[in-house]
């Protein structure tokens, strides 16, 4: 889930000439859902986007109060497009946003965790799959971007797949640094690096596996592996 929050002193959105929805001083976010979002990523967004402090506070101090704090009103505007990509032909292709029915669904269970939150009556938003035009006063100009980072429905599997090729690449590579005396040094610090590349699929996972030391598909390689304690655990992930 994808959100693109923008303090400001008003905004509006009108659709086919009416205007639907009005605020005040606040926020307006808008809402990009992915194909993968659960429930998990709703929560997690609406919890940082309700929690952002993005106004200072009576003393001056900046970036102290939040949307809550200050009692203001929050405005969200859904909006597919911003899972989009540029294709090699410069055309926008939106494959990884959520299809419509799902999305629909899934973004009014967003607006009801913020009223459930916060105060209902201050939680305003747009027309969901209609075009809009959004007309804004960005104070600042102040804008942030909250992200959650959606796990596919095959994520456990995809990520075990993932290990495992690792721990393969990591043994062949064992064997290669063994014909040379003295690297061991060199040894951690080359599966160490091939651990970092999964960082960037996982990167909660790979901390909580640099943490505990479990492994899992490490264990899949030859049975002489228990005899190289390094690559039965994950080295630091820095």
């Amino acid at each position: 889930m994808r959100l693109v929050v923008q303090r400001v002193k008003a905004a509006s959105v009108t659709v086919a000439g009416e205007k639907v929805s009005s605020i005040g001083p606040g926020l307006v976010a808008l809402v990009g859902l992915h194909e993968h979002d659960s429930d998990e990523d709703l929560q997690y967004c609406c919890r940082k986007l309700l929690a952002a402090k993005l106004w200072p506070n009576d003393n001056g101090g900046q970036w102290r109060h939040g949307v809550k704090q200050r009692n203001l009103d929050l405005l969200c505007v859904s909006q597919f497009t911003l899972y989009g990509k540029l294709s090699k032909k410069n055309q926008p292709d939106y494959k990884h946003a959520m299809k419509n029915e799902p999305a629909r669904k899934a973004y009014h269970s967003f607006l009801q965790l913020l009223r459930e939150s916060y105060d209902e009556q201050k939680i305003h938003d747009g027309a969901f799959g209609e075009m809009m035009d959004v007309d804004l006063t960005n104070d600042g100009p102040v804008t942030i971007v909250i992200e959650s980072d959606p796990t596919p429905s095959n994520g456990g599997e995809e990520w075990r797949n993932r290990q495992r090729a690792a721990a393969r690449t990591a043994l062949r590579l064992r064997d290669f640094l063994d014909e040379v005396d003295g690297v061991e040094s060199i040894q951690r610090s080359a599966v160490a690096c091939l651990w970092r590349k999964l960082v960037n699929y996982k990167e909660d996972k790979t901390a909580e596996i640099a943490a505990n030391g479990d492994v899992g598909g490490l264990r899949d390689g030859p049975e002489d592996s228990s005899s190289k304690p390094y690559l039965v655990h994950t080295p630091p992930v820095e």
